[in-house]
Order: C-alpha cells, then structure tokens, then sequence
C-alpha cells in the first residue's frame, strides 16, 4: 500500500534526526541533554585538562582544555590545522547516546559542555572514562569544494548519500559506487573485481545505499558497478573523491538541511503569486547554499523541491521555538510566509550562518582580485567571475534576523492541529 504524504515527510525528517551522522542544523540553545543547571567547573581538576575530538573519517585531533576556551575557537584551531580554507563552514557537535547530533553554538564554552554530561557526584571519574563525544564537521556546504579537505569532504557526502540522507536517481548513485571503488581499491583488476564480489564480502551497502537494490538484482547492481569502475583506472583516490563531490554537488538537494514543517497563512493566498499560492501545506522546509526551499516527498522517498527563494530575495527573517518566517519579494510588494515547525531557531541560525559565509567569500574574492588587478593589468577581465556572488547578492550583508514578536500582529489564523502563532 502507497504510503502518505505524512508517512514520507515523518520518514524524511527521522533520517535527517535519527541517523548518525547526519547534519543536525543548529538550535543556538542549549543541547539536548537531561536538563539541569549549567555547571561551571570549579577547580583545575574538575575537567580533563585535553578534550579528543573526532572527524568524519573517524580520526581525532586532541586539544587543550582550558576554562575559558570557545567552541569557535576549537573549530578555528582543528581548521586551521588542517589548512580548511573556509573555517565557517565547520562546527562542533555534540553526539549523545542515542546518536543525534546537536551543533554547538560558536560562543560556548566548552568546558561547560564537558562537564555539563558527568554525573555530579562521579564527575571526574566518568569525564576520565567516558568522556562526551564532541564531533568536527561540516554544517554548511557549497558546491565548491575544499581542495585541502576533499578526503573529509568526500567521508561526509559519502555517509549521506549511503544513509539515504542526501538521495537521488539510482543510476545516478550507482556511478557514486563507482568512484568509491575507486577510492577504496584503486584500478580495476578483472580476476578480483567480478560480479558477486561485493555481496560475499558483505560490503555492497559501502557502495551504494539499501533504495538502489530494492528495484534491481544485486547481480544486476555489481556489474554496473565494476563496469564503470573499469573505466577509472588510473584515477588517484584524491581524484576520485573530488570527482565524486563534483558530481554530487550537481544533484537538487545538496547541502540540504530540511526539517518538517507547515505553512500556516496560506489563506492570505490573495497576497500571493500563484506559484506560492499553489505550495502545498505541509512539507519540509529546507536551506542549503542556493536559498531556502518548500520542498515534498514523492512515493519513491526522494525530495522534491516546490518552490525556492535565493538569499537575494529576503528582505528579513524572524524565528520563534515553533515558527519561522521570512518576507520576500520588493520594499512596495512583498509577501510575508510564516511556518509552524519546532526548528525555527535552526533554520534562523542557518540562513544567517550561509548569509554570512557567502558574504565572506564576496569579500575575499573581492579582495583577491584587487591584488591581482595590482600585480597584472590583464586580469581586469576576471571581474565578471571573480564578483559574480557580489552582483547576485547585492545589498545581502546588511540583512539580518528580526525578533518574532514584531510579527504577532499576523492577520491570520494557524491551520487545525499547528502551532499558535507567538503574541
């Protein structure tokens, strides 16, 4: 039996919540923890004087543990010892028992977060044993990788696309598989790369996500990988992986954080154009680099994004813990649309997170061709690419988040069963 609309989208949301691994966006509030005071450690000797924290790919960098020492600060030391080219684009997240991620926000102190998760009465004893897991990993992505961190890059987009977090048409994904043997074995070798390989060693789901072998043999699957893969040879594991992340970036969804939502004054549809006044009720609501996005999810478990919105678009935002809301459109004809969903501060910290990063990069590149302009006079034509972010921007930086209570005076009702609107 087909299932619902709303047995998809409670699907959708429980990978992008559930499912170790996947990007949780940031609630800039305190993490999901069994409530209680924070804790500020009173002695030298009540926390660990080195926190260990770990990649994507599984390895660690180990820090100093100071009491003062910020979240951003982490992030800006681990990023810089990797020589990341844009540190923002990086975050600390806080892993608990059941596998959900929460992002900490940039001016924690992390000491506090380490402490805050010992028992009381056990605290030195369990933050020597058992120490929280504190993660590094993207929160925002681009389309353009990171030269100097496309093996991590490449570790998270691989564990998406396999956990089913970031999907797309099979055969699509099966050329991913293909890269990936790549990455893993090297070249092609005929005697050993042969249909049935994969699956006796177990390790088929390595390559290609469970949806893909739903619909075709494994057979079927196996040889269309090894069939592709025979075509890379000579292809380096670097190469693969940027390879890799050049395809994926290309795919609808990429970078997407979406969470479950509704839009609640859709019956202001008179305000409205008709493509807005045609979006559906319920859905996701997503932001990644290109904008922010109402998006469904169709039979076969894959997003469809109905309607987007460029950052250029907004004129302001405004969040709540059960709203989030943002105004579009010209100073003299704008529309406002509201959602009820319980991540508003997420999707706030979000937009502002890729609004600010964005402005970053204009302003290097900016600055980058300045440089340029003085040590050679030709390059004056690199403008046209070089500021293209500046020009679609436009006045960007100077956007910001609104306080939700200037909005109480909303001219509408919320839909049966959302939400009331703050007052």
């Amino acid at each position: 039996m087909p299932k619902s609309l709303g047995d998809r989208l409670r699907a959708a949301a429980a990978k992008a919540e559930g499912t170790p691994g996947e990007r949780v966006p940031n609630n800039n509030s305190s993490p999901l923890s069994p409530s209680g005071s924070q804790v500020t450690p009173r002695t030298a000797a009540a926390f660990p004087k080195t926190i260990k924290v770990f990649l994507i790919d599984g390895s660690s960098k180990t820090l100093a543990l100071t009491p003062e020492i910020t979240v951003r600060q982490v992030c800006n030391s681990i990023a810089a010892k990797l020589d990341a080219r844009w540190p923002s684009s990086y975050a600390l997240f806080e892993v608990w028992e059941d596998g959900v991620r929460t992002r900490l926000s940039d001016k924690q102190k992390l000491a506090h977060v380490v402490v805050k998760r010992a028992d009381l009465e056990n605290k030195y004893r369990d933050l020597l044993l058992d120490p929280p897991r504190i993660e590094f990993r993207q929160w925002l992505y681009f389309q353009e990788a990171d030269r100097e961190m496309v093996l991590l890059e490449f570790a998270d987009m691989r564990h998406q696309v396999l956990t089913g977090a970031l999907a797309h048409k099979p055969q699509e994904t099966i050329g991913l598989g293909a890269l990936c043997l790549q990455h893993d074995f090297g070249d092609h070798s005929p005697d050993v790369h042969v249909v049935g390989f994969l699956t006796r060693q177990g390790q088929l789901g390595n390559f290609v996500p469970d949806y893909v072998t739903k619909d075709k043999p494994t057979d079927m699957v196996e040889s269309l990988l090894f069939g592709m893969h025979s075509k890379l040879v000579g292809m380096s594991n670097e190469q693969s992986a940027l390879e890799y992340l050049v395809q994926v970036a290309t795919w609808p969804t990429f970078g997407m954080t979406s969470v479950p939502a509704q839009w609640i004054n859709k019956h202001c549809s008179s305000e409205f154009d008709d493509s807005i006044v045609d979006m559906a009720t319920e859905g996701l609501f997503g932001v990644n680099e290109q904008g922010l996005h109402w998006m469904t999810v169709d039979s076969q478990g894959l997003m469809e994004v109905m309607k987007s919105w460029e950052f250029a678009e907004l004129n302001s935002w405004a969040s709540s813990d059960k709203h989030f809301g943002f105004v579009v459109g010209d100073l003299d004809s704008n529309h406002r649309l509201v959602f009820a969903t319980e991540k508003g501060g997420d999707l706030s910290s979000l937009v502002q997170g890729y609004i600010d990063a964005l402005v970053n990069r204009r302003d290097r590149s900016m600055s980058t061709y300045m440089q340029d302009e003085e040590e050679e006079e030709s390059s004056s034509n690199r403008l046209s690419t070089r500021s293209r972010s500046s020009m679609d921007l436009r006045g960007i930086g100077a956007m910001g988040e609104e306080e939700f209570d200037i909005w109480a005076n909303l001219p509408f009702q919320p839909l049966q069963g959302a939400a009331n609107p703050v007052r």
